[in-house]
């Protein structure tokens, strides 16, 4: 690993081991999600506590530059909207060489494995792989299965897809048993959060178990910012078994 791209990963895992990344993304998918937060209310709510956040290039532009040099950037390069036909089908917003200008600790790619235009992505997915090579900056790939499916078996070929072909980081989804997967990568592997789920609770436990299974990190979205006036405690409670995880 060169000198830049290992700068960059002790920048996410550096600090304590452990990776917990608030996935911020949302906007493009699915319009106006963050009730009533802003980005930069939910900023202050998990300054301290998340390493790292996902952002598109328009929320890099916009946040406030004091709230966000408290965490990590990881530079979104691609979404779609859900009005697509094929919303599981990501163009790219952004490059790699045009991330470098927001100085992020690594730039994030999404695919769906099983979907019908899965050859064209992982093509891309490939060229994506060589630009951050060429500039010395890590890619954290979210694979995943199509339409979101929860099989594990297809979540393990996600993850061993994302070793083979490269990724620095791999996102995925969780299921029971995973660790035996995981143990054979030399590369991390974080959990996404996926679809809201019913109570703070339910997300706690959620991160329990999946570093129970050897996830190096946690990405959530909706399960970390999206609990109205019990956010700030959930983000808390979330921090405190991510960075005391061995």
């Amino acid at each position: 690993m060169s000198y830049g791209k290992e700068h960059r990963m002790r920048r996410l895992f550096g600090r304590r081991g452990k990776l917990l990344v608030m996935a911020m993304d949302h906007g493009i998918p699915y319009g106006e999600v963050f009730g009533g937060n802003t980005i930069d209310d939910l900023l202050k709510f998990s300054a301290g506590y998340v390493d790292a956040v996902i952002l598109n290039r328009g929320i890099v532009e916009d946040s406030s530059k004091n709230l966000l040099n408290k965490f990590e950037l990881i530079f979104k390069l691609n979404g779609i909207t859900k009005y697509s036909d094929d919303p599981y089908n990501l163009v790219m917003l952004s490059s790699v060489e045009e991330a470098l200008s927001y100085d992020p600790a690594a730039v994030s790619y999404e695919l769906y494995l099983g979907g019908r235009h899965e050859h064209e992505r992982l093509g891309e997915l490939g060229r994506v792989i060589g630009d951050c090579r060429r500039f010395d900056i890590p890619l954290i790939s979210h694979i995943y299965p199509d339409q979101e499916k929860k099989d594990p078996e297809i979540i393990s070929h996600c993850i061993r897809l994302g070793q083979e072909i490269g990724s620095d980081v791999i996102k995925t989804f969780f299921y029971r048993g995973m660790s035996k997967q995981i143990s054979k990568l030399t590369r991390p592997v974080i959990i996404a959060g996926g679809p809201k789920m019913d109570k703070p609770s339910d997300a706690v436990r959620y991160v329990e178990q999946a570093l129970k299974e050897g996830a190096a990190g946690i990405a959530m979205g909706r399960n970390l910012w999206g609990w109205g006036e019990d956010t700030q405690s959930v983000v808390g409670q979330i921090a405190k078994l991510v960075h005391s995880a061995k």
